[in-house]
């Protein structure tokens, strides 16, 4: 199979706005960029000859291959929102989002539990703190490879949900995988497979786990 480049910013991750794009273009001489919706381009203020087109996600764009159904029937992956690495594993960051995914744990039963760590907080320290609450800890490395996005899929396809303290990119590609997506916060949000994630009303800031 050929390929062709595409000239200009991608979209990479799920985000209300173009803001991080919009600043990457500030140091860049390309002039273009690929966004996930309309809805995006319209809450963006950009440069008026800047061109913006809505592609959709690139996940989307993976070449196909069937779903062999999760290889842990009961697995549960993790997605902690990536914020959290402003502050590193320098204090206790870390645990309020650890301890809202092991509660989750405790009353749905979930095992094994992988906690996928962003590739820049995959640290010896780190894993071993999340070793600490029973689960086991994996990543799918630098998101700029050209094959992250297939280790993201194989590893989602692994697993029969998925759980994060906030709207992020992988609960929306888990849905797209027909698995069922939890919300941790003050409470606990379900949302069966192929859901219609509202991210306008779900993404505030009361997902900021407790």
């Amino acid at each position: 199979t050929e390929y062709l480049p595409i000239i200009g910013r991608v979209q990479h991750g799920w985000e209300p706005t173009l803001s991080k794009a919009m600043a990457a273009l500030s140091d860049s001489d390309l002039d273009r960029v690929y966004a996930w919706s309309e809805a995006a381009i319209a809450r963006s203020e950009r440069p008026p000859d800047m061109q913006v087109v809505p592609v959709g996600a690139p996940y989307l764009y993976l070449d196909s291959s069937s779903d062999p159904g999760p290889f842990f029937p009961g697995g549960l992956l993790v997605v902690p929102q990536h914020s959290i690495a402003n502050t590193r594993i320098d204090d206790d960051s870390w645990a309020p989002a650890l301890d809202a995914f092991a509660r989750l744990v405790g009353t749905r039963r979930f095992d094994p539990v992988t906690v996928m760590l962003h590739g820049e907080d995959d640290t010896p320290a780190l894993r071993l703190r999340v070793r600490d609450y029973g689960f086991r800890a994996a990543s799918c490395g630098n998101s700029g490879d050209v094959a992250f996005l297939y280790r993201v899929r194989a590893v989602i396809r692994r697993h029969r949900a998925v759980a994060s303290n906030a709207v992020c990119t992988a609960a929306l590609y888990a849905l797209y995988e027909n698995r069922e997506v939890y919300l941790t916060g003050f409470d606990t949000l379900r949302f069966p497979p192929n859901s219609d994630l509202h991210l306008d009303t779900v993404s505030n800031e009361a997902w900021v786990a407790v």
